[in-house]
């Protein structure tokens, strides 16, 4: 049974951030999109629960955006 004095966890707002993070190591457009999609989604859901997990879900949002970024540019320079 939950506890009633603590919060629910955002289950969406960690997916994006753990995405996210991996998008930034390794794997740019593979987790950096989902992370980026996931994390839209996981904003939404904060919206609605007083706001638990918005800070997870814009870092995912960030990181996931950052680690596409690089690997457009690793793409992009590899090809010229």
């Amino acid at each position: 049974m939950a506890d009633p004095r603590r919060p629910a966890l955002n289950r969406a707002a960690i997916a994006a951030l753990l995405l996210g993070l991996v998008a930034l190591g390794c794997l740019g457009f593979l987790t950096g999109v989902p992370a980026m999609i996931v994390a839209v989604f996981a904003l939404r859901q904060a919206a609605a629960n007083s706001g638990e997990g918005r800070t997870m879900s814009i870092i995912g949002l960030v990181t996931g955006a950052l680690g596409t970024a690089w690997s457009a540019a690793y793409v992009v320079s590899a090809v010229a």
